[in-house]
């Protein structure tokens, strides 16, 4: 039957009624002047039903068998490469010579000279200069370059005390060069510790950023008459490159980096033309940190809002870790620790409860990490190459726990049959009427509005209706409440509701081509702000029949 098929079936697919058993009738053939009763529709809808054609979010439930929906991001990757830390090739010289000598200085026998000489290490990390005190080497190496401009042989000790190879032992090297000759020497330095503290702090050093080298000379004799010159010299060239790392103790002093941003759209309800009253109860952010990013620091968001889809602003979350002082960001979440973190925005400490509520909307964050903030004076940082990447996944977990008013849902549908042609010349229809009989578990309430127009209402906005089949009727009341604290409906309630269409009304239909349905959802007692919880197996079954008089050929 035409109007079982448009008008029932367009009704309940905006009520997300999905499971619609329909029966077609061929009036024609029937003879009666009785009235007549046909059923149209028979389903048993679960929540899950509804919620799967108004949100594209992930339904799961806990484990009371209560339901919640999703919303998550792609993971935000992070990584101690990002930090840019290099480390620079190094270089320095020890130098001799032996221009405080008044005059040629004869020497019998081999002359020994021993030097210390602490020299700077420099690195530059973001335009900063950290105070690092030990470096983990996983690679580098070390060259060293004597060059003799002396008239005599020259051996040289070298011991770099700042400089522990992974046997345990510091660098130690000798050099002999002949007469104005050269000598050279390498170090591979994987697994090997460079100490930049080994100066000696009480006389003015710095106790960071400081390799220590100690030199024994000694100049050999020829014999007897021989003689140093003043113009004698020698260069001890110094330098370690294609250095990288696998750990750094020391200050780092302060440092920020930017995170990928986070937009995520909250689509509940996306169907629903308004809510005017809708609020979620226990929401929450949770940032999952997998992981170890290596070092010590605070992840942060310098901006974290909703807007609407259109781009506008609607209002800043705001977060405070203890929940005494809420502001909005920029803000920080504890320091990360070593191994995985979880960092939760809810009720406690935060106003995303307040904010979850009329929807589609986007969540949009600017998180950022942090090294060192605030204005503390010394710091010990520890930077560990590791080998996967720290990952931080972000969602938004929504209980469907709270309460709604003003919950809308319509459409307008194109209406283009006559009633009269369903039945022979023979037929008359004094009435028609649409039976519902609903037993409803869930803790909503439901009107139902049906409005015939000859014209688009949609482009003709100051038209009037040429009548109404309902006109906020009933048509499921709220399953039974007995805790209002747990909000769970313990017993389904059973209602009859029957749309009536007299005469008058059959034949507007005739001259009806556009139909509208609107329905408005509440839950139990929303006005008192009355939290309901949402189940599992909440469950409502409809029952819907048409109910023809007259005489009927």
């Amino acid at each position: 039957m035409k109007v079982t098929r448009l008008f029932i079936c367009i009704l309940f697919l905006l009520l997300f009624f999905t499971k619609c058993k329909k029966e077609e009738v061929n009036l024609s053939q029937l003879t009666s002047n009785h009235n007549l009763a046909f059923p149209l529709v028979s389903a048993e809808i679960s929540i899950e039903d509804m919620l799967e054609s108004d949100t594209d979010s992930v339904i799961s439930q806990q484990s009371d068998s209560s339901l919640y929906l999703a919303y998550d991001t792609d993971p935000i990757s992070f990584s101690v490469d990002d930090l840019a830390i290099t480390i620079p090739n190094q270089s320095f010289t020890v130098s001799a010579d032996f221009q405080d000598l008044p005059n040629a200085l004869p020497f019998p026998t081999d002359t020994t000279i021993e030097e210390s000489q602490v020299n700077s290490f420099s690195i530059d990390f973001n335009g900063v200069t950290p105070e690092l005190r030990n470096i983990l080497l996983s690679s580098g190496i070390l060259s060293i370059s004597l060059s003799n401009e002396m008239d005599h042989e020259i051996s040289i000790s070298i011991t770099i005390p700042s400089l522990i190879l992974d046997s345990g032992e510091p660098y130690s090297q000798t050099l002999t060069a002949s007469a104005n000759d050269v000598a050279n020497a390498s170090q591979g330095l994987i697994n090997s510790n460079l100490d930049l503290t080994k100066a000696d702090t009480l006389n003015g050093y710095l106790g960071y950023n400081e390799i220590v080298v100690d030199i024994e000379f000694t100049v050999l004799s020829n014999g007897v008459n021989d003689f140093l010159s003043p113009t004698e010299k020698f260069d001890l060239d110094f330098s370690i490159t294609n250095m990288d790392f696998v750990q750094i103790e020391g200050d780092l002093k302060n440092h920020k980096f930017d995170l990928e941003p986070i937009e995520l759209v909250l689509n509940i309800f996306e169907n629903s033309s308004s809510a005017i009253n809708f609020q979620l109860t226990n929401s929450e952010i949770n940032f999952d940190i997998i992981g170890d990013v290596g070092l010590s620091a605070y992840l942060g968001m310098d901006t974290m809002y909703y807007e609407d889809l259109t781009g506008q602003k609607l209002d800043d979350i705001k977060y405070d870790s203890s929940g005494l002082e809420l502001k909005k960001a920029p803000f920080y979440f504890p320091v990360l620790n070593t191994s995985n973190n979880l960092i939760t925005l809810n009720k406690e400490n935060s106003t995303i409860d307040s904010l979850i509520n009329n929807t589609p909307k986007k969540l949009i964050a600017q998180p950022f990490l942090e090294i060192n903030p605030g204005e503390s004076t010394e710091n010990n940082n520890v930077i560990r190459k590791v080998s996967d990447d720290m990952i931080i996944n972000s969602e938004i977990l929504l209980p469907l726990q709270g309460y709604a008013g003003g919950w809308k849902i319509g459409d307008t549908l194109e209406f283009d049959f006559k009633v009269d042609s369903l039945f022979t010349d023979n037929t008359t229809i004094d009435s028609t009427e649409i039976k519902f009989t609903t037993t409803n578990g869930w803790p909503v309430e439901l009107t139902l509005s049906i409005e015939l127009f000859d014209l688009d209402p949609r482009t003709n906005p100051n038209i009037s209706p040429i009548t109404s089949i309902a006109n906020q009727e009933i048509i499921l009341e709220s399953g039974f409440i007995e805790d209002p604290i747990s909000g769970r409906v313990t017993q389904p309630t059973i209602k009859n509701t029957v749309l009536a269409c007299d005469y008058e009304c059959v034949q507007s239909l005739n001259q009806t081509k556009f139909l509208t349905i609107s329905a408005a959802a509440s839950t139990e007692n929303y006005t008192d702000q009355q939290s309901v919880k949402i189940y599992k197996d909440y469950e409502l079954k409809l029952v819907m029949a048409l109910l023809v008089s007259g005489k009927i050929f």
